[in-house]
């Protein structure tokens, strides 16, 4: 291969990874209580508030799913009567190593290999997933998914997100 000029890609292999991130735009995540599958490669915005618990459900996944991505990105405060719950198809869990950052966090990621839910709860003067925040959901192995939560919080945002076995 010839050297590259300035401006070029000069790894080919990161040309072809970057299809894998998330481009496509998905319907708002709303207030409401309809559920919704996320799609793989797909950007959402959470704009729910208020209205119950909104169920979202991540996609089967297998071998073939390594390195794709889901991104949902906050632009609304989740207040007190707010709640997302984020379900694994069936077989698949939360990967250990998922984290949250964020002042005040008390639970950074999974306590057990066998997690497969994460909820997200409102709080009015202290809320961990306020505009701002991220949320990115990554195929690690042929069932698992990495959670990489950035919050932006009003007050500590300490109980916010909580992972349990569904």
């Amino acid at each position: 291969m010839a050297i590259p000029m300035y401006g070029q890609n000069k790894d080919g292999e990161k040309l072809s990874k970057s299809s894998e991130k998330p481009l496509d735009i998905g319907t708002d995540l709303a207030d409401g209580t309809a559920a919704i599958t996320l799609v793989l490669g797909t950007t959402y915005r959470e704009v729910v508030t208020t209205g119950g618990t909104k169920p979202l459900t991540l996609p089967a996944i297998s071998e073939s799913d390594l390195g794709k991505q889901i991104l949902i990105i906050s632009n609304a405060v989740l207040a007190a009567s707010g709640i997302i719950t984020i379900a694994c198809a069936s077989g698949d869990t939360y990967h250990l190593a998922s984290s949250t950052t964020g002042l005040g966090v008390t639970a950074p990621g999974p306590a057990a290999d066998a997690n497969n839910l994460l909820t997200i709860t409102g709080a009015n003067t202290n809320c961990g997933f306020q505009k701002g925040s991220t949320l990115l959901l990554e195929v690690v192995a042929s069932d698992e998914w990495m959670c990489t939560i950035n919050s932006v919080h009003i007050g500590s945002g300490s109980n916010t997100f909580v992972y349990t076995t569904a």
